[in-house]
């Protein structure tokens, strides 16, 4: 039993706190750096703002999912729940940082 609970975990871990997350944060920091673009043109794109919110109403309704999804598959193993939940509270923590820097970077690399 606790054999298929691991199993169970890591599926849900690879394909959700990874791939699904990940995914989502690089789409932000893609419509964001475009959108950063065509404003600094001096350019607003309603369609694009309105794509950047509807990322991040996903990823901000995707990531209390995930935690509470997280939490209750790992009942068989304490070590696991931590982890995972370092995780989930750490990387967007340490995203904060890695973003404001690339762009930064990208502001500079856009200004003329």
């Amino acid at each position: 039993m606790e054999e298929n609970d691991k199993q169970t975990f890591w599926r849900f871990t690879i394909r959700y706190n990874v791939i699904l997350l990940g995914g989502l944060y690089l789409l932000l920091l893609v419509l964001t750096i475009i959108v950063m673009k065509f404003r600094m043109e001096g350019v607003i794109h309603t369609q694009l703002l309105l794509c950047l919110f509807l990322t991040l109403l996903v990823a901000l309704v995707s990531w209390p999912v995930c935690v509470v999804k997280t939490w209750r598959r790992t009942k068989f193993d304490r070590k696991f729940r931590v982890l995972a939940m370092a995780y989930l509270f750490g990387v967007p923590i340490v995203l904060l940082f890695v973003t404001s820097a690339i762009m930064r970077l990208t502001t500079r690399l856009m200004m003329p």
